[in-house]
């Protein structure tokens, strides 16, 4: 009768599966620093690119709440107000009001949701699929600026390490009442 096992007879044994990582401890409380604290370097970096895309933002008349809506209405086909509030992670009042004033400016139109009556879908006018563009623009060159000096393998780094950080720190906490984890479909708006 012939054998069931993975490797013929008098073969090596396959290599174990690698041993899990033992959590890193890079920080206690008595060596905390602000010079290598991940968090600090993330808010301080992310407050001063923001600093700079909205004052290259203003330039085009739009600001840092109605900038990302406007891509992502772009982008996303079936876009709702409920569903940008969750992926932005804004209060839906607020995005309400901040969409009322995309459609006052002439940028953005309220349809009917084919799939679900008590939504409307969010449309770019023509202008604003004028104002897209500039927009995309400005975000690509700042975050251009941003890693200016990177070789494409540290860029890879960086990404492959933000993505990773990101997970970590989700996977922490589910999200709250109106957020939602980019790439999950509780980030899509909804139909």
């Amino acid at each position: 009768m012939a054998s069931l096992s993975a490797s013929p007879p008098g073969s090596p044994d396959p290599p174990a599966p690698p041993a899990p990582r033992a959590p890193a401890a890079f920080y206690t409380a008595a060596t905390l620093n602000r010079d290598t604290s991940v968090g600090w370097l993330l808010k301080q970096g992310g407050a001063s690119f923001g600093r700079v895309l909205d004052q290259r933002m203003s330039a085009l008349g739009v600001t840092s709440a109605q900038w990302p809506s406007l891509l992502l209405i772009d982008r996303l086909p079936e876009a709702t107000s409920s569903g940008l509030a969750r992926t932005l992670s804004m209060n839906p009042g607020a995005m309400t009001r901040m969409l009322d004033r995309l459609i006052e400016k002439g940028l953005v139109e309220r349809q009917p949701c084919p799939r679900d009556r008590r939504a409307a879908r969010l449309l770019l006018t023509d202008s604003g699929r004028e104002a897209v563009g500039p927009i995309a623009d400005v975000l690509a060159t700042c975050l251009n600026d941003a890693v200016r000096g990177f070789s494409a393998e540290e860029f890879a780094t960086l990404i492959s390490l933000l993505q990773r950080l990101n997970a970590n720190v989700q996977a922490l906490s589910p999200p709250g009442p109106g957020l939602a984890v980019p790439g999950t479909p509780d980030a899509e708006p909804a139909a």
